[in-house]
């Protein structure tokens, strides 16, 4: 069932804009707060870390990063987060 079917077009479409510009803010947010999480140790960022399979890789990674990488790692998180919901909120209304 269409989650949407009572909206009008007009409705739709600005929820489309509003969640197309929420999922590209989200989406610029994570890309710039895992800048600052690349170095030698986890050359992908965030993603070495969250690929990582072994503690002591993840371990090494984390002491990589100092206090402000870190601060960085949690609203990546944060905002990775929202983007999840932002994102399927934008899917959502695109394909009704």
């Amino acid at each position: 069932m269409d989650p949407f079917h009572q909206w009008s077009s007009r409705s739709l479409h600005k929820g489309l804009c509003v969640s197309f510009i929420a999922t590209l803010g989200c989406f610029l947010a994570v890309e710039a707060t895992n800048r600052p999480l690349e170095n030698a140790a986890a050359p992908f960022g965030i993603l070495s870390l969250q690929f990582t399979g072994e503690l002591s890789s993840a371990l090494l990674i984390l002491d990589s990063w100092g206090e402000t990488a870190r601060l960085h790692a949690a609203f990546n998180l944060g905002f990775d987060y929202l983007f999840l919901v932002v994102y399927a909120l934008f899917l959502s209304a695109a394909c009704s």
